[in-house]
């Protein structure tokens, strides 16, 4: 049977943790390996580590500084030594039968990719997402490209999925050799969108991809999760993202329809500049200093050349609100009304 590698990213995860091993040592396939990566961890994690090695001589423990999530799976891939590799967050758990699904789909037909859906947990609250209309067995041009569109921005994707799109790293699983083979890691320069780039970089090598609709991954979304953190400056980190998707290759020799898709993500990423920054309750400066500072911030690229270029059909109703505020400069008016579309990009469930 084809053997699996499961990667856990691990930083201070002890609340969740348990659930995410017991899962994984719990699934109806014996033919698996299971490398928890400690990154740093200060609390408990590592001891949770060590008590379920101890248990079973499947897992291998991974130490290492604080480095991020990037490097941890990095670390989980350059050490796997199965035929095929999947992700999973430390907070997350998946299905019993997720390997055997996997190891069965991959002896029917080869896969390079295999993605299945998710239930995404929010408290007591748990919903099924789709990450696309119908099942594939190959990638068509056309679903091709509305994966690249849905995983740049959601809007400008035929189809888009309720929750989360399908650049996430998690709910996949990878022919270990394609990624190896073509030098496919997460870049640890990124915080933020690291696994849209991870898939784009994938697919710019025209893997076979799956797509079964079968949820058998559960993601657990967090309030207190990056995105909805006080991060002062963080307009840095989204130019710095955007810059790396501008040089990928699938981007730069892109249709019309996907240097759109970007100028509305660059949108996007300027609703959560005023979610994270300057309008974060944790941002102790004045009013006029707020207004000020992101002034200066919308004249920077890629955040000015979105604005005056962004196709309005690319965006939301919300979006377009704040895109034509942005235009004619309406700063004060932005953060007087912030607060009735700041849901922009984290809706719940």
């Amino acid at each position: 049977m084809v053997k699996i590698s499961i990667v856990v990213p691990i930083y201070n995860a002890e609340e969740f943790l348990e659930k995410c091993v017991e899962s994984l040592i719990n699934q109806t396939c014996d033919d698996i390996e299971i490398l928890l990566i400690n990154d740093g961890s200060t609390d408990r994690s590592l001891e949770i580590c060590e008590k379920f090695s101890q248990q079973d001589k499947r897992i291998k423990i991974f130490n290492q500084s604080n480095q991020g999530v990037s490097q941890s799976r990095n670390t989980g891939l350059q050490n796997a030594k199965s035929e095929l590799i999947t992700f999973v967050d430390a907070d997350d758990w998946i299905e019993d039968t997720f390997c055997e699904m996997a190891q069965e789909n991959y002896l029917r037909l080869a896969y390079d990719i295999l993605s299945v859906d998710a239930f995404i947990v929010h408290g007591n609250n748990r919903k099924k997402n789709e990450f696309y209309r119908y099942e594939f067995d190959e990638l068509s041009s056309e679903i091709k490209e509305d994966l690249i569109l849905q995983t740049i921005n959601k809007d400008s994707a035929n189809y888009k999925p309720e929750f989360k799109v399908i650049g996430t790293t998690w709910a996949k699983i990878y022919r270990t050799e394609f990624l190896k083979n073509n030098n496919l890691l997460f870049n640890k320069e990124l915080t933020r969108a690291e696994d849209h780039v991870f898939l784009l970089n994938c697919l710019s090598f025209n893997p076979n991809v799956r797509y079964i609709k079968k949820s058998l991954y559960n993601y657990r979304r967090q309030e207190q999760s990056t995105v909805n953190k006080y991060t002062p400056n963080v307009y840095r980190k989204f130019q710095k993202t955007i810059a790396i998707l501008n040089e990928l290759c699938i981007i730069k020799e892109g249709n019309k329809n996907i240097k759109n898709a970007v100028n509305a993500r660059v949108i996007m990423n300027i609703s959560s500049i005023l979610a994270n920054d300057s309008l974060h309750k944790d941002n102790n400066d004045s009013l006029k200093s707020r207004i000020n500072s992101f002034r200066e911030v919308m004249k920077e690229e890629p955040f000015k050349y979105a604005i005056q270029n962004v196709n309005l059909t690319n965006l939301n109703r919300k979006g377009v609100i704040l895109a034509l505020l942005l235009r004619t400069k309406q700063y004060r008016i932005i953060f007087k009304v912030y607060n009735k579309f700041k849901t922009l990009n984290s809706k719940k469930i």
